[in-house]
């Protein structure tokens, strides 16, 4: 398009003007990236060098300013491409970390919202509903489940109000040397 343009422009000036070329550069920067930007260089100039300059249609620049003109406005050109890639990319970083952060803040207002409930809990089963109720929410998991050590055993407590996000059934036993993830922790503090 950008030669096109340029080929267009050619009865209204005295000389060839390349700023149709930088300007599909420009476009190219932001609809195609750098794939855009190396195809609207290299086949825009390519075209330009041949089909705008005279002796049009030749490989042949007849005028030393002709080639100057031609050469700084490449030059402009790549130029163009790499700020706008540059640029492109901070945009694209920025929009990452943006949504990172937006991540991190959900997080925290969920660990916020488990500690309040925690605060609230009175007994041992409104603290095992809040934990298995929030805690997975909080991390990412499925569910949970919350145990009292009793001598060599863990105990799984029942969550007030039951809950669906219950993984093992309440009352069960396990002892604090079962391969569980559930009896690791107990298992370390109480050896």
């Amino acid at each position: 398009l950008g030669v096109l343009a340029s080929v267009l422009l050619l009865p209204l000036s005295d000389e060839v003007v390349y700023a149709p070329l930088l300007g599909s550069v420009a476009i190219s920067v932001w609809t195609a990236g750098r794939a855009g930007v190396v195809a609207a260089i290299v086949t825009g100039y390519g075209l330009a060098a041949w089909a705008i300059p005279p002796p049009r249609m030749e490989l042949d620049v007849a005028s030393r300013d002709d080639l100057i003109r031609w050469a700084a406005s490449l030059a402009v050109a790549v130029i163009i491409g790499l700020v706008g890639l540059g640029m492109r990319r901070g945009h694209e970083r920025a929009a990452l970390a943006a949504e990172r952060e937006e991540r991190s803040r959900l997080r925290v207002e969920r660990l916020q919202s488990l500690a309040a409930s925690l605060s609230a809990a009175l007994t041992v089963e409104e603290v095992a509903g809040v934990m298995v109720d929030g805690v997975p929410a909080a991390i990412g998991a499925r569910g949970g489940a919350l145990g009292l050590i009793d001598n060599d055993e863990l105990v799984i407590v029942n969550p007030s109000g039951g809950t669906a996000k219950q993984t093992l059934p309440p009352g069960s036993r396990l002892p604090l040397t079962a391969r569980a993830p559930i009896t690791t922790a107990p298992a370390a503090t109480n050896a």
